[in-house]
């Protein structure tokens, strides 16, 4: 894909409403799962942590595809190892 073609579509993503509402909604799911867990439920506690990590991490992904279209973004695997 272009670059320009590229920066178009992150954007698009980005500004689309829908995009922006499900996105949020899911904030406010895992952290109020992430609260809600027993403290006892450490497991619990730290996949919900690590999917709203891994929501940001994507939404980060997107961001730099509209800014910068000359470094392909890396993803960290590693900090997101369970195992």
């Amino acid at each position: 894909m272009d670059k320009d073609k590229r920066i178009e579509y992150a954007k698009a993503i980005l500004t689309n409403p829908l995009y922006i509402e499900k996105m949020a909604e899911l904030d406010e799911q895992f952290i109020n799962k992430w609260k809600s867990t027993l403290v006892s439920d450490v497991e619990g506690r730290e996949e919900t942590w690590r999917l709203l990590k891994i929501k940001n991490m994507f939404q980060g992904i997107i961001s730099m595809c509209a800014v910068d279209e000359k470094q392909e973004p890396k993803i960290p695997i590693t900090d997101y190892d369970t195992g």
